[in-house]
Formats: structure tokens, sequence, C-alpha cells
């Protein structure tokens, strides 16, 4: 009876001057298939003689259909429509739940950035959610085993969060035998021998060439060599499955158990072998690269494989400048029509990119933090305390933080700078041994502390008066999110993105034009004079968190914009196969007039014929 009363409310609603807003009572009736055809029969002779060239493709496409007599196929596209619905979220995200998402991502290691982290936060909670989530990691050899039990030790890594590496998915691939430890001491007077917090070992010797050679051990069993030719890649029970050739760059991969090699002109390409391994023999996946200039990124897949998700962490531009060119570097923007949409974290970038890029692509979603963290007690804080929480990098510009603070130690006796932070390569290493120098030629032994990694910063940010932030670059900074989590005033350099989008200056914390040391110092005077307006910036920041950056409220994001990228490609994948269809056809049918022309003329015997077809005639008998 309420199917009847709907169809009729259907015929009697069509009207011509406002077609888009019928179609949308099509898409949301109740009403059974059969009623819908009837509906579309009654209305069809006169859809043949409407202009709607103006409406969207989306609508266009249907009334072609109805006009067309083909009432099945727009029967399929008023269901996929409705897909649009807020009434069917529920049903579209239960379909993508049981899809694949992979996470590209370049690291996985217990001393990680911002970047890693984000990832990981985010790819846990999803796998929390019920999705089906898989860490697709391309970075160096590690002891993978040891950091994801580091991290779940921490709720990081959730039971139901899948982890595969590059290296050791072929190395499990290619083991069929046991252990062969093979760590050993002698192999040269010079070797360097190092433990590293993966519980994998280093060492570092000259060979017989002469050339330093570098291997690393997992369980004691030889896993990577180096040098300056080749790398090597070793399964734990000796086996030599992987070969990158450095004079040419390219990669030699061995299939053990069937014999057979596969050669790689570059790393892209054995991404991608690896890629389609993975990914692309199932039900179209999800595929999120966080990496945006490096060799690790999904180019080479096509949008009709996977739902491709671009993310980006940080500054597009030429000196990280929006005054500047976009750098030629950044794979998600020279790709920009290879993605479904890119992800970035703050609404000024987007605000940079809206006139260059399509801006209906443009996602912001910014990072969180978890609520389980912003529940704690009154802080208690060390009024002499200011710290940073910063990998130890150049572009991190922590020379500038304690340049400053050699200002405010000239008018504070009692103000320390801990600096908490570790670093993870040479790179690193080297702006690690400058800034110790500078220490120690700026006479601030005493004032200024290297404190390290810690996997725990919670207490020392608690405890910290302020937090300092003097970045060249960044996307939005999870140390100034985390530094508000627990009730840490901020004074940060107001570099492009995030600062300026976290904090309210004067409110809940302080800006500073970039590399203004001068100021900076005045800043940290400023609270350490006056710890109460610190302590009620700290308190202020917490409560922006808790209204704007937690997982309950960014969580949702991500969610939407699964549903929406879903979405959007099975209409559009619908109506392409539609015009495809039209367009295959409209052939055929040219394809046989052309025939029929052609028997036509041939047989042909009349002399009244005109010259222009004379000649054809001519050309279809072949002389």
């Amino acid at each position: 009876m309420n199917g009847n009363k709907n169809k009729t409310d259907l015929i009697d609603g069509w009207d011509e001057s406002n077609i888009s807003v019928w179609i949308d009572g099509l898409i949301s009736s109740s009403t059974t298939r059969s009623e819908k055809i009837d509906v579309m029969k009654y209305i069809a002779p006169e859809v043949k003689n409407l202009d709607y060239e103006s409406l969207c493709v989306k609508h266009k496409t249907l009334l072609d259909l109805i006009a067309s007599g083909e009432y099945n196929s727009a029967l399929k596209l008023c269901e996929l429509l409705s897909f649009e619905l807020p009434s069917k979220k529920d049903e579209i995200k239960n379909i993508i739940k049981d899809k694949n998402i992979y996470f590209l991502s370049p690291k996985l290691e217990i001393e990680m950035g911002g970047l890693g982290r984000t990832v990981l936060y985010r790819a846990n909670f999803l796998a929390e959610e019920g999705y089906k989530i898989t860490l697709l990691n391309i970075g160096p050899v590690k002891n993978y085993d040891f950091i994801k039990q580091f991290f779940k030790a921490q709720n990081l890594f959730s039971d139901n969060l899948e982890f595969i590496n590059i290296y050791e998915y072929y190395s499990r691939k290619n083991t069929l035998g046991e252990n062969k430890p093979t760590l050993t001491s002698d192999i040269s007077d010079d070797i360097v021998h190092k433990e590293n917090n993966d519980k994998s070992t280093t060492l570092s010797y000259f060979d017989e060439s002469g050339q330093i050679r570098t291997e690393t051990y997992i369980d004691g069993c030889l896993v990577y060599q180096q040098c300056e030719e080749f790398e090597k890649y070793f399964t734990k029970d000796g086996f030599n499955y992987l070969t990158h050739d450095k004079s040419d760059d390219s990669f030699t991969l061995k299939e053990r158990s069937s014999n057979i090699t596969c050669e790689f002109a570059d790393q892209n390409k054995f991404l991608y072998h690896f890629l389609d391994e993975i990914c692309l023999n199932e039900d179209k996946p999800f595929i999120i690269c966080d990496s945006t200039s490096h060799w690790y990124d999904a180019n080479g897949i096509s949008t009709k494989d996977a739902y491709k998700i671009g993310s980006m962490h940080g500054s597009p531009f030429i000196n990280f400048n929006p005054k500047n060119k976009i750098s030629p570097k950044i794979n998600h923007l020279q790709n920009f029509n290879s993605i479904h949409r890119l992800v970035i974290l703050t609404n000024d970038l987007k605000n940079d990119l809206k006139d260059l890029y399509n801006p209906d692509k443009l996602v912001v979603i910014p990072n969180f933090v978890f609520e389980d963290n912003l529940e704690y007690g009154d802080v208690e804080k060390d009024l002499n305390k200011i710290s940073m929480f910063s990998r130890i990098s150049p572009e991190k510009q922590i020379s500038e933080a304690i340049e400053a603070f050699e200002i405010v130690c000239r008018q504070n006796d009692d103000a320390v700078l801990e600096i908490y932070g570790g670093a993870s390569n040479a790179y690193e290493q080297k702006e690690d041994d400058r800034l110790k120098k500078l220490v120690i030629d700026l006479k601030l032994e005493e004032r200024v502390k290297f404190m390290g990694f810690s996997s725990d910063i919670r207490g020392p940010m608690q405890e910290s008066l302020v937090m300092l932030l003097t970045s060249k670059h960044e996307g939005l900074p999870l140390s100034i999110l985390e530094a508000m989590t627990n009730s840490t005033a901020v004074i940060s350099y107001d570099c492009y993105y995030g600062p300026s989008e976290l904090i309210s200056d004067g409110v809940d914390g302080i800006l500073i034009k970039q590399n203004d040391k001068q100021k900076l110092a005045e800043s940290i005077l400023k609270l350490l004079d006056n710890p109460e307006l610190a302590i009620e910036m700290g308190k202020k920041g917490k409560e922006k968190i808790i209204n704007h950056y937690t997982l309950s409220q960014i969580a949702p994001m991500w969610e939407e914009l699964f549903i929406d990228i879903y979405v959007e490609c099975e209409i559009n994948d619908f109506i392409e196969e539609v015009e495809f269809k039209k367009q295959f056809d409209d052939a055929l049918l040219e394809n046989r007039k052309l025939k029929q022309f052609k028997s036509e003329i041939l047989s042909s015997t009349s002399w009244k014929i005109t010259k222009p077809l004379r000649r054809i005639m001519q050309i279809f008998r072949g002389k």
C-alpha cells in the first residue's frame, strides 16, 4: 500500500522544471524495483524530448538510460546513487570493513619521529575499529618482531593490525631450513660492533679489498650485507634472496623453491612487484601512501586497481615557503590525477593549494591524541624547566633554541633546558655532535641537558613549564599536540605549517616570527618570570585538545573519507561503463551502416551514380 502511494507520488511529482529534485526522490524512494520501472516507462517518452544537458553527469546519465529504455541499468545507477544518502552510511562502512586497507609507510622503528608515530596511531585505531589494516613497511632490515612487541606493550600495536616489511616478506618466503647463526667478531682487528635498540647487531669492518663492509645480524644470523658495490639480503638460513647492484641501481630477486629469478631496473619496479604480489590480486583495496618524495610511492598503481589516498605531512613548496613553486620531488602533487584524495593536516595548507589543484580532492584531517592521555590529575610544574621533544635533525633548528637559551641564562640563574630525542642515523648523529659542541662553546653544559630518546615523555612534558619548537618547517607538530595534552605551554616559531593552527598566540601559547632568537628568549623569560601565565596557557591548551584534536573527533573523518571515495568510484565506474557501452554500440551501428552501404555500392548497376560514388566503387573493388 505504502509502495503504491510512493509510486503515485513519483509519477505525480514528475516536473520538467525541477528534474534534479524528482531524481533525488526516485533514488530515495522505498518503492519496489518493478514499481520504479513502471514509473520510468511512464516518463520515458517525455524524457526523450527534454533538454537536460545542464544537469550533472550522474543525473544526465540516469535520464539517458531511462530515455533509451535501459531500465535495469537505470535501476543499478539509482542504487549506486542511493549510497550517497546518510541512511546508507553504516551499510557502506560494513562493505569497506570487508576490504583490505594498506598503509604504505617508510618506517617502523623504536625511535620514531612524528610522521612514523602518526601513521602507527592511525593504523592502530582503525584496526581496533574492525577495519582490515595492514602496515606495508618498506624500511630497512630490522628486527621487526621485537619492534612490534615493543609497541604492543604500549597498546599501540593492536592484535588486529597486520604488518609486512618488504624484505622480511621475501626473506620468510624463501626460508626453508633452520636458523644458521653466523655472527663472528674475528673478521678484522678494526671491527666495529654495535648492538641496536631493536636487538639486532651491526658489524662494520674492512674487507679483503679494503672496502668498508657493513652487516646486520638478527638472532645471530646474517640478514643484510652492504659495501660500495652492492647490497645483499639473506634469509636466516643463509640464502641470498635479493641483491641490489649499486652501479646501475638494479635489483635481482630469487625465488628459492621455484628457482625463478626476477630482474628489476630500479627500486620502483621492485616495489610495484611487491605491491602487485601483496595487494592487487584481490578485490579492489585501499592504499594510503604516507611518503611524498621517496621511491616508495604508489604512482605506478592504477586507480582502477586500488582506491588511492596520498597523505602529506609537511610543506610541498620549495624551501617550504608557499610563495615559491611546488617542489618537483613531491610525487603526490606531480601525479595528482593518479590519486583519489590527498590528505593534508592543516587548513592553511589547503588554502595555499586550492588554486593550484582541485580543492575537492584536498581533505584536511589533523593529527590527534588518545583520550586516555588526557586522563590525569593536577600537574605539578617545575618552574625552571624548559624542554624540547624532537628528532635531532638540522631542520628542527635546535641550535636556535640553544642560542636563545644562552640569552635567557644571562638573566636567569636557575632555568634549565632539557632536550629529549635521539639521532637515529649518521646524518642526525652529525647534527647531535654539532649541537653538543655548541653547548660547550656557549659554556652551557650545566644548563642544557641532552636527555636522549625516551619512549615515555608524559612525565617530562607535564613537569615542564614551557616546551619549545624551533623547526624550519612542520606538518602539524605532534610535539605541540602532546605538550598541550599534558597542560604545557608552547613557544613556537610560526613556521609552515601547523603552529599557527594549533596555537592562539598569547592565549594557549606564544608564536614567534621564524628565526627571531631574541624574541624567543624574551618570551621564555616572560613565562619564567610569570609562571602562573604559563600554567594558565597550559590549561587552555588542554581544553583545545579536548574540543578539537581527540581520536573520537578525528577518527570519523577517516571513515568518512573511505566512504566518500568508495561511493564516488562505484558511481563513476558505472557511468564510465555506460558511456563505453554507448560508444561501442554506436561504433557497431556505424560499422553495420558502412557494410550495408558497401554492399549496395558493389551490387549497383546504375549508371546514374555520381562521380564520387563511382570512385568509391572503384576503391571497394580494389581498382
